[in-house]
């Protein structure tokens, strides 16, 4: 693949820095430098304009041996903070350890659906405010879209207080119809398509659904043209266009983790990873707009089903029957402070998936402790199936 002359530039001028600063160097300048070679080093082409990637690593290259600066002229995601988060620290490890094959295909866009926002509760995420929130939640809110967390810190714009880096693993769903109505074997057939995403993503904004997200699909449909199932690693800078990135199968454990270096208005980055093919991609990715900008205020950990569906006003495809499952996760901002879905504070909301009603609970998340979280599926969306 294809390198930048200027990787090589950038890089030993990096290394002759640490060599006449010595040990003394500070870890602000190493990461300083580090976001610099980010920026340079994702200099391979994809299919897609706005989309990069990096140059692959060198045979027997280990990235949780190498320095700050070295991953980030092989695209590898930056460790999450080995002492304030050590089981953060110990997935970005099992997933570095995991990493040998780096994915070249073609990227794929899908117009015809798409992740939204979640809508909570009035300025829930504008507020900017010092004070630090206090252990009453976490708050719980209903979405037709979407079952899972949402970490908010209050700020506006991007700044050491933005959080700049989310990681998530979790099982791939097997998709499914509904289960046949109690009593009876089998599976419906609803003569649509059943589509379910689970992602990390960083930012939620409430003016225009604004976020960057990394994770996968899965897919089930049925009608009297014949039946089948689909299964993808992807990503999205909301509202940009949908991607796909290679294949996943059903019970493969995913390894994700989006993450800023700049903020704002400037690139970020999917790092996507099956650990069960041992297959990954890193992918630079611009902003899809000149006001899509990301402002690092929450950091979000979703089940969602996904938007594109004109049948129906919500515009929300039927969620597919995934049984359960499990993810873990965490975030952390540019001063080091680390964000847990399991959190009980009132800056995390907890949100349960209804049917296109608004009533009927389809999806819920629960907390297990301060990484972990649960989710399963009930009533229309287990058995039966949900109806406009």
């Amino acid at each position: 693949m294809r390198r930048s002359c200027s990787i090589g530039s950038v890089f030993m001028a990096v290394m002759l820095g640490v060599l006449l600063l010595g040990f003394t160097m500070s870890a602000a300048a190493q990461s300083d430098a580090a976001r610099t070679i980010y920026g340079t080093a994702a200099s391979v082409a994809t299919n897609i304009p706005s989309v990069h990637t990096f140059a692959g690593a060198p045979a027997g290259f280990d990235p949780r041996s190498a320095s700050d600066e070295v991953l980030a002229t092989y695209g590898f995601p930056p460790s999450p903070n080995q002492t304030a988060d050590p089981d953060g620290y110990a997935r970005w490890a099992n997933a570095m350890a995991l990493a040998k094959h780096q994915w070249n295909g073609e990227l794929k866009e899908h117009p015809e659906f798409s992740a939204r926002g979640i809508a909570l509760p009035k300025d829930a995420l504008n507020a900017e405010s010092s004070t630090p929130a206090v252990s009453t939640g976490p708050t719980i809110f209903n979405s037709p879209c979407c079952a899972g967390t949402v970490n908010s810190t209050p700020v506006k714009t991007w700044s050491a207080r933005s959080i700049d880096s989310v990681n998530a693993q979790f099982n791939e769903p097997f998709a499914q119809e509904a289960f046949a109505a109690l009593g009876s074997p089998g599976n419906i057939c609803d003569n649509n398509v059943d589509l379910g995403l689970t992602y990390a993503a960083i930012d939620n904004s409430p003016a225009d659904g604004e976020f960057l997200a990394g994770g996968t699909t899965w897919l089930a449909y049925c009608s009297a043209a014949g039946s089948g199932t689909g299964y993808s690693a992807d990503f999205q800078w909301v509202p940009g266009p949908f991607t796909d990135v290679f294949a996943v199968n059903p019970g493969d454990d995913i390894y994700v983790q989006v993450y800023s270096v700049l903020g704002g208005c400037n690139p970020a980055y999917v790092f996507i990873e099956d650990l069960t093919q041992q297959v990954y991609g890193t992918y630079q990715v611009m902003p899809p707009s000149s006001t899509s900008c990301l402002v690092g205020n929450a950091a979000m950990l979703v089940v969602q089903r996904a938007y594109g569906n004109s049948e129906v006003p919500t515009d929300l495809y039927p969620l597919p029957n995934f049984v359960n499952e499990f993810a873990l996760s965490s975030s952390e901002n540019g001063k080091g402070q680390v964000f847990y879905p399991g959190s009980k504070t009132a800056s995390t909301y907890l949100g349960t998936m209804t049917d296109d009603s608004g009533t009927i609970a389809i999806s819920v998340p629960v907390q297990e402790g301060n990484s972990s979280i649960f989710f399963y599926d009930e009533n229309c969306a287990e058995v039966g199936g949900c109806t406009p």
